[in-house]
């Protein structure tokens, strides 16, 4: 007598197999898609980084501009920054653009009101004109890694202790003894989309 038995199990181990090969591949993918989401967020800080300090080196190259200090083989703006360069023809809220007077601004109306200090910066193109490409009163070396090279532009404030007003307006007592500057800089980094813009105060005594 022969007795055959018939298992109900029949394809069974596939059937496993196949679902654990289903949750190794998304287990896979979704390790895949974090690495390449931190990947890009590493490459981002980083791009961030290099716009940042290519802002940085764009104050500084604006105030070795305002002093008339240039690197060996560079040429500081010649005679040195006076009242009549900034801005077109003494009008508030303009910048020059003229060989030579680039990027010097005058900053628009002070309007005395609460929590005001200063005036908002001129809307300006700080990718062309009036703008100041960064080295270019300087002979500053270009900065490497970044899609376009910084930029700034320069405010002129005066201020009111030596009868200026703060648009740096002089009065008829002479040429300011002190006045301050306001420099607006903006770096790129290798991705064309990253920028940084940042600004600072910068006092010197032009006499």
């Amino acid at each position: 007598m022969r007795f055959e038995l018939r298992s109900s199990q029949r394809g069974a181990v596939l059937i496993v197999a196949l679902m654990f090969l289903v949750i190794l591949t998304m287990l896979g993918m979704t390790a895949m898609t974090g690495t390449t989401m931190e990947l890009r967020m590493a490459n981002n800080t980083r791009d961030f980084g290099v716009a940042f300090q290519a802002a940085e080196a764009a104050l500084r190259d604006a105030r070795n501009d305002i002093i008339g200090q240039a690197f060996p083989g560079g040429a500081a703006r010649k005679p040195p920054m006076h009242l009549s360069y900034f801005g077109v023809g003494g009008t508030d809220n303009t910048c020059n653009s003229t060989s030579g007077r680039e990027g010097l601004c005058r900053p628009k109306p002070y309007v005395a009101m609460a929590d005001a200090v200063l005036p908002a910066a001129p809307d300006v193109d700080m990718k062309a004109l009036p703008s100041v490409r960064y080295g270019t009163y300087t002979g500053a070396s270009e900065f490497k890694g970044v899609t376009r090279q910084p930029r700034y532009i320069i405010e002129l404030f005066g201020l009111p202790a030596h009868e200026e007003t703060i648009g740096g307006t002089i009065s008829a007592s002479g040429a300011p003894h002190w006045v301050f500057y306001r420099i607006t800089a903006r770096g790129y980094g290798g991705n064309p989309n990253t920028e940084v813009t940042l600004q600072e105060m910068f006092i010197h005594d032009p006499s």
